[in-house]
C-alpha cells in the first residue's frame, strides 16, 4: 500500500521529491466530531495532505487547479466529483482529475 502511494505521489506532475518515505498510520489521528489535517510532503507549489476525518463529517464543496489523489487508509465514504457520487473504501485508491 505504501509503495502504490509513493508512486502516485511521485507521479503527480511538476513534484520532484526523492527519497520520501513516511508511515500514514503513524501520522493517522482523529478528532471527536471534527477533522484533522496534516502536511505529508510539500514541495513548490504541490502539498500531499492527510486527512483523518470523523464519522459524519464532510469537506465543503471546493475546486482545485491541481489533481488529487483519494486514498482511503481506514474507514469508507461518499466522494461526489463533478456532481458524480462514488463510495470509496478501504484500499482501492481513486485518482480525482
Amino acid at each position: 500500500m505504501r509503495k502504490y502511494l509513493w508512486e502516485r505521489v511521485a507521479n503527480l506532475p511538476g513534484l520532484k521529491a526523492q527519497g520520501f518515505y513516511v508511515n500514514l498510520e503513524d501520522m493517522m489521528e482523529f478528532a471527536r466530531d471534527g477533522i484533522v489535517s496534516k502536511t505529508v510532503l510539500k514541495t513548490g507549489d504541490k502539498e500531499v495532505s492527510l486527512f483523518c476525518m470523523s464519522a459524519g463529517q464532510s469537506l465543503s464543496s471546493h475546486t482545485s487547479s491541481y489533481p488529487a489523489i483519494i486514498h482511503v487508509l481506514r474507514g469508507k465514504g461518499d466522494v461526489t466529483l463533478a456532481k458524480k457520487n462514488t463510495r470509496q473504501h478501504q484500499t482501492p485508491s481513486s485518482t480525482c482529475q
